[in-house]
């Protein structure tokens, strides 16, 4: 007997890359002022996009339109053959330790209350502690791309952070009927009900198993 398939997909590059999911707010920020690079979602939550290197002098002395992190590593197939220094494809092999480790942290009324690494399709809840204001909001990172001259200051050398929010906790608008019992469904009467043919006989056969075995079993 053949073994089974290895379950290898999760660990593959997405053919597409990750889009805001259903019902989510998508902010496409320019970073202008510099990183951190704080971002307001609602009157609570605000996220902030940090890159901790703790270098100043290598950043100056950097190419400004250098890449210093970008989401397409993640979601691109790497190329070898390619220029480091403007496709962030060919950048290091994955665990190198000199890649910058780009992170956002996401504060509620000037808070942290979460801090995840940027990672490309992540969709996390906050605060993520347990408490009673658990899961009050819902964040997705879509896209990134970080230079070199925002890690000196203010200025448009073609930074952008994309992420998609929404607030998890209002209640929802519209409600879907309940799924029925299938044996209530079987006592309902025929001029309330349609069902298939093929349907009704399964189920009328189960049915009647289960009532004539149930009886035997408790005595």
């Amino acid at each position: 007997m053949p073994a089974p398939p290895i379950p290898v997909d999760r660990y593959l590059t997405p053919a597409d890359p990750p889009a805001a999911p259903d019902g989510f707010a998508t902010i496409a920020q320019k970073i202008m002022t510099g990183i951190p690079q704080p971002i307001t979602l609602d009157a609570d939550f605000s996220a902030v996009l940090a890159v901790p290197t703790g270098l100043a002098g290598e950043w100056q002395q950097a190419d400004p339109a250098a890449v210093v992190s970008a989401s397409t590593v993640q979601t691109d197939a790497c190329d070898p053959a390619a220029n480091p220094a403007t496709n962030p494809a060919a950048s290091a092999p994955v665990g190198n330790v000199e890649r910058s480790t780009a992170r956002l942290l996401i504060q509620r009324n000037g808070t942290n209350v979460a801090s995840v690494p940027l990672t490309a399709g992540l969709t996390f809840s906050v605060p993520a502690d347990g408490g009673d204001a658990a899961g009050r909001l819902e964040v997705s990172v879509v896209s990134w791309d970080l230079r070199a001259g925002s890690m000196i200051g203010p200025g448009d050398y073609g930074s952008t952070l994309t992420l998609a929010w929404r607030r998890n906790d209002t209640g929802v608008q519209t409600f879907g009927p309940v799924p029925l019992n299938p044996f209530l469904r079987l006592r309902l009467p025929p001029h309330i009900t349609m069902r298939s043919v093929v349907e009704l006989s399964v189920a009328q056969t189960i049915y009647d198993r289960l009532r004539i075995t149930i009886p035997r079993i408790l005595r």
